[in-house]
C-alpha cells in the first residue's frame, strides 16, 4: 500500500505539471498546482467564489485531513486531463 505522504507528493507533482487550459476558475493559474504551501487559502478562496460556500476541513485521527468541497455550478470547459498510472512493480524506490 502506498503511504499517505508518498501519495500526496505524487499528486502534487502530477498536478504541478497539468496545465489548467482555461478551465473556469483557473484564470490566474497556468498549472493546477503553482507552488506549494498556498493550497488551503486557495481552496478556501476559490471554493467560496465558485460555490458560495466554504470548504470543510476535518482532522481524522490526528493523521489525515479530509476536505469536503461543495459542488459548483458547471459550465462547459475546454480543459482535458489524462493521468496514467505506473504499476507498483515499476516504482523506483
Amino acid at each position: 500500500m502506498l503511504r499517505q505522504a508518498t501519495r500526496s507528493e505524487a499528486l502534487t507533482t502530477i498536478f504541478g505539471r497539468i496545465r489548467t487550459g482555461g478551465i473556469s476558475g483557473s484564470e490566474d493559474r497556468e498549472f493546477f498546482v503553482e507552488k506549494r504551501g498556498d493550497g488551503v487559502p486557495t481552496i478556501q478562496t476559490e471554493t467560496k467564489k465558485l460555490c458560495g460556500k466554504m470548504p470543510e476541513f476535518r482532522l481524522i485521527d490526528n493523521a489525515e485531513v479530509l476536505v469536503s468541497i461543495p459542488v459548483a455550478s458547471q459550465d462547459s470547459s475546454p480543459g482535458k486531463v489524462a493521468i496514467s498510472t505506473i504499476p507498483e512493480d515499476h516504482w523506483i524506490t
